[in-house]
C-alpha cells in the first residue's frame, strides 16, 4: 500500500536531486511551498535541498527568508512558516532577522496557533540578535509563569529541541517550549542585563519551578543581571543559596553557585550567614570534574571562612588537594581559605606551595597563610601556658 505522503516525498526528493545536480535551476518558491505545505517527511528533505542550494547560491537564503516572512501574516500558514524559520535560521540566522518583530507578535497574547514555533524561532535568532528580541521579554515570561506544567513527563524540563516538522505544534506538556522561552530570555539578558532588571521579581519566582532546567536557567538570568545590578538580585540571594546547598538536581546547584559568585563581593556576610550551616555541601563543587565549577566552589568558600572559620573543616582535605590544581586562581583561593580557617593540618602542604609554586602570587598567598597559621599556633600555645600558670598561682 502506498503511503499517503509518498507523492509529496517524491516531489521533495526530485527537488533535492535537482539541487544537487544544478542548484542554479532550483526555484526558491518551490522550496518554500514544500517547507510550508509539504508533509513532514517532505519538509525534512526540503531542508536538505535548501542547504545545498544556499551553499551554491548564498543569495537564495534571502529569497527564501523573504517569502517565509510574508507568510507570517497569513493565519492559515504562519505556524508552519515560523517552524521553517526556526529550522533554517540554525543554518544561518542573518536572512531571517527581519522576521523577528512578526515572530514577537506571534508570542504575545492572545495566544494564537503558531506561538510555540515562534518561540523556537526567536530562540535561534536571539543567539545572534539578542537586542532585537528584547521586546519579547514580557510575553516569554508569561509563557514561563502561566504554564508551569507540573504534568510534564520529561525529567529536568526536557531536552531542548526544535519542534519537529512532524507536528503542527510542539507538545506543550513536554516543557520544551518553556525551556526555549527561558533560554531566549537568557540570551537577551547576557547581551544587555538592563533588559531584565524590571522583571527580576518574576524571574525569581522561577527558582521554585518544578523543572530543574528552568530553575537552572532562572539562576543564570539572575547571575547575568547581578553582574551589573547586584542590588536588584540581592533579594534572591537566600533562595539561590538554598538551591546551591539543597537542590538535588543538576545543573541547578552549579548554576546557583555561578549566580552567587556575582553577588558575594557586595553581600559577603549575607552569603556566609545563609550557607554557614551547610558549608560542607560546597565540598561537592570542589569534587566536580569541571574545573570551572571547582573554581567557583573554592571562591565561595573563601567568603564563608571569613566569617565562619570552622565551617569549612569538612573541606580541609580537599582544599589541600586543590593547592596542586593546574589553575593558579584555584590554588590561590584554596590557600586563602586555609589561611583564614587557620588550618594547622594544612601547614605542611602550604609550606611546600610557598617554596615551590610556579606562580609568584600563589607563593605570596601561601607564605601569608603559613605566617598566619604559625602565629595562631603560637597564640594558642601561649594561651595554654598562661592558663596553666594562672591555675597554680
Amino acid at each position: 500500500m502506498t503511503s499517503p505522503d509518498a507523492p509529496e516525498r517524491e516531489r521533495a526528493n526530485t527537488l533535492l536531486e535537482i539541487a544537487s545536480d544544478d542548484p542554479d535551476t532550483v526555484s526558491t518558491a518551490e522550496l518554500v511551498t514544500i517547507l510550508v505545505h509539504g508533509t513532514p517527511p517532505a519538509r525534512s528533505v526540503a531542508v536538505e535541498a535548501y542547504e545545498v542550494v544556499v551553499d551554491a547560491r548564498p543569495n537564495a537564503a534571502t529569497s527564501v527568508a523573504t517569502e517565509l516572512h510574508c507568510l507570517l501574516d497569513d493565519e492559515n500558514v504562519r505556524a508552519k512558516a515560523a517552524g521553517a524559520i526556526a529550522h533554517l535560521a540554525e543554518r544561518g540566522a542573518a536572512p531571517f532577522k527581519k522576521s523577528i518583530p512578526s515572530l514577537i507578535r506571534m508570542v504575545e497574547p492572545p495566544i494564537e496557533f503558531g506561538r510555540d514555533h515562534a518561540v523556537h524561532a526567536l530562540l535561534v535568532l536571539s543567539s545572534q540578535f539578542p537586542r532585537d528580541v528584547e521586546s519579547a521579554v514580557s510575553p516569554l515570561l508569561d509563557i514561563l509563569e502561566n504554564e508551569m506544567d507540573a504534568n510534564s513527563g520529561h525529567k529536568n524540563g526536557s531536552e531542548l529541541a526544535n519542534p519537529s516538522f512532524g507536528h503542527e505544534e510542539p507538545n506543550r506538556e513536554t516543557g520544551v517550549v518553556r525551556f526555549a522561552a527561558a533560554q531566549t530570555l537568557l540570551h537577551v539578558t547576557r547581551e544587555r542585563p538592563a533588559a531584565a532588571v524590571n522583571v527580576i521579581p518574576q524571574v525569581g519566582l522561577l527558582l521554585d519551578d518544578p523543572k530543574a532546567r528552568i530553575r537552572g536557567v532562572a539562576s543564570e538570568i539572575l547571575g547575568a543581571v547581578a553582574k551589573e545590578y547586584p542590588d536588584h538580585v540581592s533579594p534572591h540571594l537566600e533562595k539561590l543559596a538554598t538551591l546551591l546547598t539543597d537542590d538535588p538536581e543538576q545543573p541547578v546547584p552549579w548554576k546557583a553557585a555561578s549566580a552567587l559568585a556575582m553577588l558575594v563581593d557586595e553581600y559577603p556576610e549575607e552569603f556566609a550567614d545563609t550557607v554557614a550551616d551547610d558549608a560542607g555541601e560546597l565540598t561537592l563543587l570542589l569534587n566536580d570534574t569541571n574545573p570551572e565549577v571547582r573554581g567557583v566552589g573554592v571562591a565561595l568558600l573563601t567568603y564563608v571562612v571569613e566569617y565562619y572559620p570552622n565551617a569549612i573543616e569538612p573541606a580541609t582535605d580537599r582544599l589541600c588537594e586543590l593547592l596542586t590544581s593546574e589553575n593558579p586562581l584555584i590554588r590561590a583561593n584554596a590557600a586563602r581559605a586555609l589561611r583564614d580557617a587557620e588550618s594547622v593540618v594544612a601547614l605542611d602542604t602550604l609550606e611546600k606551595v610557598a617554596r615551590n609554586d610556579p606562580n609568584s602570587d600563589v607563593q605570596e598567598i601561601a607564605n601569608a597563610a603559613v605566617r598566619q597559621i604559625r602565629h595562631h599556633e603560637e597564640d594558642e600555645l601561649h594561651g595554654e601556658e598562661d592558663s596553666k600558670g594562672s591555675a597554680f598561682e
